[in-house]
């Protein structure tokens, strides 16, 4: 099929020797690499147990989908002036918090501010 020269495949298996030892050092270099932030799923980023509510950090609460850096200092800022929230539903209060992100929240807490074991 293919009629190579002795130096046509000496080069030949030289390229496909380094092209086969990139892929192994990318592949090692890249095994603990942080996903891209938006690459993230939900279920990546809340490892076991959602952010308390009423005691977390900014950046705790940035885990939860639909919770960016605004979102999350508003929902602290609400909690410091309104007291804990109850309910999950009570977000909705927070500006920046939607319908849809409070359904994307959701599946992490249980009724009556139990959460996921």
């Amino acid at each position: 099929m293919f009629h190579l020269t002795p130096q046509e495949r000496t080069a030949l298996a030289a390229f496909l020797t380094v092209c086969v030892l990139g892929a192994l050092v990318h592949f090692a270099l890249n095994t603990h690499a942080r996903p891209f932030r938006w690459a993230a799923t939900s279920a990546q980023r809340i490892k076991k147990l959602p952010p308390d509510l009423n005691h977390s950090t900014a950046a705790e609460l940035e885990v939860l989908p639909g919770i960016g850096p605004k979102t999350a200092r508003a929902i602290i800022d609400y909690r410091l002036q309104h007291g804990p929230f109850l309910r999950l539903e009570e977000l909705r209060r927070v500006k920046g918090v939607s319908k849809r992100t409070i359904q994307q929240i959701e599946q992490y807490y249980m009724e009556e501010g139990q959460r996921h074991e």
